[in-house]
């Protein structure tokens, strides 16, 4: 069985969606000038109902069938806009290596059930890397991403 992380939703003392416009975005150490823009058009349009919403503590189980691995994944975010990542990969039940970043996001709705987000993530691999994507709300507890991954909010 896989070990499941115990954590406490902390972050950083940081920044909230005020500061986030004046954030850059970077690709292996260069400012990514499109990716820049677009987070700075994100955070402009975010919705602080959406951002309130989805506030919380999500999990979803994510399966790799040809490498026979589970990722166990945790994504908090809070409604100003911080957001942090913990996951732990096992390969079987005894092999397992953990993974965490944190960083920021902000997000809206498209309609009445699609939503579209922005992330920017710092970790071991990564600082300051921004990506986007899309998804649906199924209901108020249960999030789908554009990959089909199911997040169930747990907190």
């Amino acid at each position: 069985m896989i070990r499941k992380m115990a954590f406490a939703a902390m972050f950083l003392a940081g920044q909230g969606t005020a500061m986030a416009a004046s954030e850059t975005c970077l690709r292996r150490g260069n400012v990514d000038q499109q990716a820049t823009a677009a987070w700075k058009e994100m955070v402009r349009q975010a919705q602080p109902e959406f951002m309130k919403g989805i506030a919380g503590v999500w999990h979803a189980e994510i399966h790799a069938p040809m490498t026979g691995q589970t990722d166990s994944q945790y994504q908090i975010f809070q409604a100003d806009g911080q957001w942090e990542y913990r996951s732990q990969v096992c390969a079987n039940a005894t092999f397992c290596s953990d993974f965490s970043g944190h960083g920021l996001f902000a997000g809206r709705m498209l309609d009445d059930s699609q939503y579209t987000l922005m992330l920017m993530v710092s970790d071991l691999n990564r600082d300051r890397q921004c990506s986007g994507g899309t998804g649906r709300v199924i209901d108020s507890k249960t999030l789908q991403d554009s990959t089909g991954t199911v997040w169930r909010k747990v907190r």
